[in-house]
């Protein structure tokens, strides 16, 4: 699912136009955007080029907080749009002049993501062959559907759970297990769905836990309540998440 916000509003169909097979959201502003982002897997914001400076601060939010959910601007081919944008975090540019490329654009920006970087990382390493299809699965998943449990990944990866722990146990640092990777990207959509306006009383439920059992999780990673995750950009969390979660489990195998 894609949300898409433009400026003017009748340009959404030109976008609509350009993917006529994907599924998506038209927002009319950027509360409706963040809404629609607890469930679409990317914004698509459409500027035209006289309207693009007064949609910055707009674009940069947008861009800045919701890592885990890619912006692709489409733009007018302008010479200032390089530089206006050379801060912020978008996944990719795409002209209005150019809108038969915006599916190879999405296609590049869905296998680039931050979590799909994650999880060609883990594909691509020695780990175990099982373990390998787990943690890619989880990954892919994190932002959509997360797995609570590690029954419930090994159903969907096709082994078992001990396999699962045994393998995990073996390529982690003491005392660090499947379960704490799992609570780890539990996090990481926690935080996103905060940022799409999402109050903490709806994030518990939606994600299996009390706010006393999540704030237990989040006590193994990333050592922070509720209050003080909310504090955090995105960008961070991913950031400590690749150093602090995954990278130790891929070194034991380089």
């Amino acid at each position: 699912m894609i949300v898409v916000r433009t400026h003017p509003l009748e340009d959404a169909a030109l976008i609509a136009a350009a993917l006529p097979e994907e599924p998506m959201i038209r927002a009319a502003d950027q509360r409706q955007v963040r809404v629609a982002l607890r469930e679409a897997e990317l914004a698509i914001l459409g500027y035209r080029g006289r309207f693009l400076e007064e949609h910055l601060a707009e674009l940069s939010r947008v861009a800045r907080d919701f890592a885990l959910a890619p912006v692709i601007l489409v733009t007018d081919r302008i010479p200032r749009v390089a530089r206006q944008t050379a801060t912020m975090s978008l996944a990719a540019v795409n002209w209005y002049e150019a809108l038969d490329q915006l599916p190879e654009t999405l296609d590049r920006v869905r296998l680039t993501s931050a979590l799909e970087e994650m999880a060609q990382a883990v594909e691509g390493s020695r780990l175990p062959p099982k373990l390998r299809v787990a943690l890619s699965l989880a990954l892919r998943r994190a932002n959509d559907l997360p797995f609570k449990t590690v029954e419930a990944l090994a159903t969907a990866a096709g082994c078992t759970p001990v396999t699962i722990r045994q393998e995990f146990r073996a390529a982690a640092p003491e005392g660090y297990t499947a379960a704490n990777f799992l609570a780890a990207l539990l996090a990481l959509r926690a935080m996103h769905l905060h940022r799409t306006g999402m109050a903490w009383k709806a994030i518990f439920p939606e994600l299996g836990y009390s706010r006393r059992a999540f704030e237990r999780l989040l006590a193994s990673w990333p050592s922070r309540g509720c209050k003080d995750l909310a504090l955090m950009y995105p960008r961070e969390l991913i950031a400590r998440f690749l150093t602090e979660r995954l990278a130790p489990i891929l070194r034991r195998f380089e």
